[in-house]
């Protein structure tokens, strides 16, 4: 089995047509497709279970999971996934007609790839959910390119990676809640595997819409954030901050969010959502996670990313984040692959047609500007 696509499911009836006719035209023998419920009450089974006996597709799985959590249906599917590739979807997406394609073609080149979102509104818009359309505006480059977090990651809603690094990172967190593909994507990162922004594999994910469900969204996020920020402390070499600091913090982020800067007539609606993820914040390091059980620990070496063609961002343990491009990348994605400075100085002297003793300087002060 080539590819597993696997999508949690919880009340999403008025998503799955559209979201089954598009996998439908795209799919082949060598794929297969995990629907996880994970308690709907509506007719999200019903309308699975009928479209799976009409269609030609025959890999079609529903699997019922009756342990709550954003976690639990991601894990079952993957223990489920008979492909050498997975894709992970929300139900209240639509793919692009080629999204597999995209996804499949990216993993023959990198281990994790982050699809792109465009935000759209299934029913008539409110306030609420045009201020989530512009803020999740360009959402998956950013986290894919560490824009506005310590390392990259990519959402759930669209993302593929190579079943195998499963093998090594492990399966999602349950106790890292609305921030477990943050947490899982930074295991990853943090042990080499490489995570990359691809623009083609496309997806419309439909936002929330009504002011409980925004508020009830942002208030997770914060606390999934609070707990990245406790669990991570060691990837930042600023003083921990304390719960009133971060969640000042994060009323300030949500308020000064540049994609924000023109909706002047919803005021109101931005306060409330920056309370909203504030709060989550505050509890999240207040009550509840005052104790984390998830260890994490930096990398033995340092780790890199792209932000653009040609420059990276590599992430140095201990000492911070350094920009890369040109030569100095080149010699820093050389150097990762070397065991001894040895062999670095063996390249700088070809590369730049040094002597001995300068490739020699050259070499031991790039190997410990880039170890922890």
């Amino acid at each position: 089995m080539k590819t597993s696509i696997i999508i949690p499911v919880l009340n999403e009836e008025k998503f799955l047509p559209d979201l089954l006719l598009s996998l439908e035209i795209q799919l082949s023998k060598n794929q297969e497709v995990i629907f996880v419920d994970n308690g709907s009450t509506d007719n999200s089974k019903k309308i699975l279970t009928s479209f799976f006996k009409k269609s030609k597709f025959k890999n079609w799985h529903l699997i019922i999971e009756k342990k709550l959590g954003f976690a639990k249906p991601l894990n079952t599917g993957v223990k489920k996934a008979k492909g050498q590739n997975l894709i992970f979807l929300d139900a209240d997406t639509l793919p692009s007609k080629n999204l597999i394609r995209e996804h499949e073609t990216y993993l023959e080149k990198v281990d994790i790839s982050v699809g792109s979102t465009n935000s759209k509104i299934f029913d008539a818009p409110t306030n609420y959910g045009k201020l989530a359309c512009l803020l999740f505006e360009g959402h998956s480059e950013r986290t894919a390119k560490a824009l506005a977090h310590a390392l990259p990651w990519g959402p759930t809603c669209n993302l593929a990676v190579k079943h195998s690094v499963f093998h090594t990172v492990g399966i999602f967190s349950e106790a890292a809640a609305g921030a477990m593909d943050i947490d899982w994507c930074w295991r990853a990162v943090l042990q080499g595997f490489q995570i990359e922004y691809n623009e083609a594999a496309k997806i419309t994910h439909y936002r929330r819409n009504t002011r409980s469900e925004i508020i009830n969204q942002f208030e997770r996020y914060g606390m999934g954030e609070a707990w990245l920020l406790r669990t991570y402390q060691f990837l930042s070499d600023e003083p921990r901050l304390s719960a009133l600091e971060a969640s000042l913090d994060a009323f300030q982020r949500i308020r000064k969010h540049p994609n924000l800067s023109q909706a002047t007539d919803t005021r109101l609606e931005i306060e409330e959502i920056a309370v909203a993820f504030s709060s989550g914040i505050r509890a999240g390091y207040e009550s509840a996670y005052k104790k984390c059980p998830q260890k994490r620990k930096n990398p033995k070496k340092s780790i890199g990313w792209p932000v653009k063609d040609s420059e990276w961002t590599i992430y140095v343990p201990q000492k911070g984040i350094v920009n890369l491009s040109g030569d100095q990348l080149a010699m820093w994605k050389k150097m990762s692959k070397m065991k001894s400075v040895k062999q670095l100085a063996s390249e700088f002297r070809s590369h730049f047609h040094l002597s001995q003793s300068a490739a020699d300087a050259e070499a031991k002060e790039f190997w410990r500007a880039f170890l922890p």
